[in-house]
């Protein structure tokens, strides 16, 4: 709803992203005047042409060990910026990362949900039980409603 707010204010027949490269990220933050817009605006552009950029290209050289703290700071932007994290949420990503995977973060619409961990095949089992205990452990009131499952990442649909 903000960023539909926003392309009101510019052209709502660009998307978010036409307006930051038609008007430049500086130019569309000074002409907002409410803080959550800014916020929006602001985690949108960070993810949008700072992070993904910086994962992707890690992941074409296989450097996969460095995107641990960029995507760190994806879900760190999402609590600051959109403020839709929840103690739960929040837990699961910092706790997976202390207990050994190379990335972690909330995702889906935010307010609770799903947290993912990227730790390798032959340790997946072994993260996942410990990462279960550990969340338990300080949230044992979602005992019957919490659900930790191992998948493999799915192939990429891009050359």
């Amino acid at each position: 709803l903000m960023s539909q707010e926003i392309r009101k204010m510019f052209d709502e027949s660009l998307s978010l992203a036409e307006i930051v490269e038609k008007y430049s990220f500086e130019e569309v933050k000074t002409k907002l005047h409410n803080q959550d817009l800014v916020n929006r605006l602001t985690q949108f552009y960070i993810e949008s042409y700072e992070i993904i950029p910086q994962v992707s290209e890690y992941l074409e050289k296989g450097e996969i060990e460095k995107i641990g703290e960029l995507i760190d700071l994806s879900h760190q932007n999402a609590d600051r910026y959109l403020g839709n994290q929840v103690a739960e949420t929040n837990f699961l990503q910092a706790n997976a990362r202390e207990i050994g995977a190379i990335a972690a973060s909330a995702f889906g619409a935010g307010f609770g949900g799903s947290v993912y961990a990227l730790v390798k095949e032959s340790e997946a089992n072994n993260f996942m039980e410990k990462w279960r205990a550990d969340y338990l452990e300080k949230f044992p009131q979602h005992t019957e409603k919490s659900d930790f499952f191992v998948t493999k990442a799915g192939e990429s649909k891009f050359d």
